[in-house]
């Protein structure tokens, strides 16, 4: 994270007015984020879209599973059009409990959280120690 003082100076002949904030520039993925500290302004929910396609894509391979229309990781690449090895990286989002799941749908997820930590091969079955995992205890 790269901390920057935005301190912008008028213009001779300008118009408008100009905001001075505080913010912290971070990488997120292939995207630069700006992000206000706590109080500065009310931060809006933002749904990440890619998160949300993966998502979308780890619960369609897992209602292919439970209906048995598919069999194996292989089966569902071959249907889905991608690698075997894409779906092994996105499946163990199709596992996050349901508040996760929501807050990654409607733009409440932290936003230092990506798609990999969602889809962590080391995450926790267990629905509270994925919150305590990805800092969400309640």
């Amino acid at each position: 994270m790269e901390s920057t003082n935005a301190d912008a100076q008028e213009k001779p002949g300008a118009a408008g007015q100009i905001l001075v904030l505080r913010f912290v520039k971070q990488r997120r993925g292939v995207q630069n984020q700006i992000h206000l500290p706590a109080g500065q302004l009310e931060a809006t929910r933002v749904i990440n879209p890619s998160m949300a396609r993966a998502m979308n894509r780890a619960w369609k391979w897992r209602h292919w599973f439970d209906k048995g229309e598919v069999t194996s990781l292989a089966h569902v690449a071959e249907r889905d059009g991608c690698t075997e090895a894409y779906v092994r990286k996105l499946l163990p989002m199709a596992f996050l409990a349901p508040d996760i799941v929501a807050a990654t749908l409607n733009g409440s997820l932290p936003r230092n959280l990506t798609i990999a930590d969602l889809a962590s091969h080391a995450m926790p079955l267990d629905w509270s120690a994925q919150r305590v995992r990805l800092g969400m205890a309640q």
